[in-house]
């Protein structure tokens, strides 16, 4: 039967076509966002992608796009996703512009899909969740590493 639902669970969004990918707000300004970051929101959770990742498409369209969908997102993080596309820029925290691999490589990422998680000022709060592994228990992963960067965010304060 476990088996039988996470077939049809699969299948279906597996049916589902392309996701618009505006369902995952690309970053701009982290330094205008973070201005305007305000509880219950505290802190970013940005998704590093790239243009023909397999992987990426796999986390948005059976974690992401769903969790947003049916409002199951974390309220404490601000989503944002960051692209490694040649054309993609970005204004950081300081107000810098640069590439979506530029601002990505502060935080030592070089695998698609990455979150990683960080303070209203750019600061890294836990290891990066890298690669999508077992895509089944996912959101589990997910929710244990938002719970310790919030736990790092009360501990710094």
């Amino acid at each position: 039967l476990c088996l039988s639902l996470l077939a049809a669970t699969l299948c279906a969004a597996c049916a589902e076509p392309h996701a618009p990918q505006d369902l995952i707000t690309a970053a701009g300004s982290f330094q205008s966002d973070a201005k305007s970051l305000s509880a219950p929101r505290e802190m970013f959770a940005v998704v590093v992608t790239q243009h023909g990742c397999e992987h990426c498409e796999l986390l948005r369209r059976n974690v992401l796009h769903p969790a947003i969908r049916r409002n199951e997102l974390d309220p404490r993080i601000e989503l944002r996703e960051v692209s490694l596309s040649a054309d993609f820029t970005l204004t950081d925290f300081q107000g810098e512009v640069m590439s979506g691999k530029e601002f990505v490589s502060r935080y030592d990422v070089d695998i698609t899909p990455t979150i990683i998680f960080l303070d209203k000022t750019g600061n890294s709060l836990v290891k990066p969740l890298v690669g999508t592994g077992n895509i089944e228990f996912y959101s589990f992963y997910l929710d244990k590493k938002i719970g310790a960067a919030a736990e790092t965010l009360s501990t710094s304060r």
